[in-house]
């Protein structure tokens, strides 16, 4: 029982030594997206990548002189803007998916000085789908409105699977550290789902993500 106790008392000191030099932040930014596509409504289209919002919110803590670990929670939109072009017809539409995802990085210190740091980044991710719209107008009038709504059980899938690989430049200021990151996204999952009007389709996102932030230490 003592051996429980000590080995539990010295789980938490070793944590809270961790918790103490971790740092938390907020970091908008901007995901310019594209896809693997097969199968689908618009199979045969032209497409083009989109950019759409991303907002996280990361929480760094350091286990290594140069590796720490980055849990972050995320709202992020992805789809594809396809061109629906032939004969008479010049509309586009473009899909946007919202999800809530968890990022799971391990980080690379590469370069430390007294005023940056550059990492390298590297981790899986899971996400949640939220809600799902496609939206449609002119192609040459670039304005669009909500045509329709995606359903999650018959369209598309919820839970989605990816990757994460990129880099990360702190510049170090009196009361934190101003952060640039930037990462491609490569979906694992498939998540289109198969329905009465699609055989097979295959929907696998991929992303560019650009953002800027600000990381907070929890306690100086």
């Amino acid at each position: 029982m003592r051996k429980h106790i000590l080995s539990l008392s010295l789980s938490i000191l070793s944590f809270s030594s961790f918790a103490q030099k971790a740092t938390f932040g907020l970091r908008p930014g901007i995901n310019m997206g594209w896809s693997k596509t097969y199968n689908m409504r618009y199979h045969g289209s032209k497409f083009e990548k989109s950019f759409m919002t991303s907002f996280s919110l990361p929480i760094e803590i350091p286990i290594k002189n140069k590796l720490s670990l980055q849990p972050e929670f995320s709202f992020i939109q992805k789809g594809i803007k396809a061109n629906l072009h032939g004969g008479y017809i010049n509309y586009t539409e473009i899909m946007k998916l919202s999800y809530l995802e968890v990022p799971f990085l391990a980080k690379l210190n590469i370069v430390t000085t007294s005023k940056i740091k550059l990492e390298f980044i590297l981790g899986p991710g899971m996400g949640y789908a939220i809600n799902g719209y496609i939206y449609g107008g002119e192609t040459d009038k670039q304005s669009y409105r909500r045509v329709n709504q995606l359903s999650f059980d018959n369209d598309m899938k919820r839970i989605t699977l990816n990757i994460n690989v990129g880099s990360n430049l702190q510049l170090t200021k009196k009361d934190g550290n101003i952060v640039f990151d930037i990462r491609y996204q490569h979906g694992l999952s498939n998540d289109a789902r198969d329905n009465q009007y699609t055989s097979n389709p295959v929907f696998k996102s991929r992303g560019l993500i650009f953002s800027a932030g600000y990381m907070i230490p929890f306690k100086k």
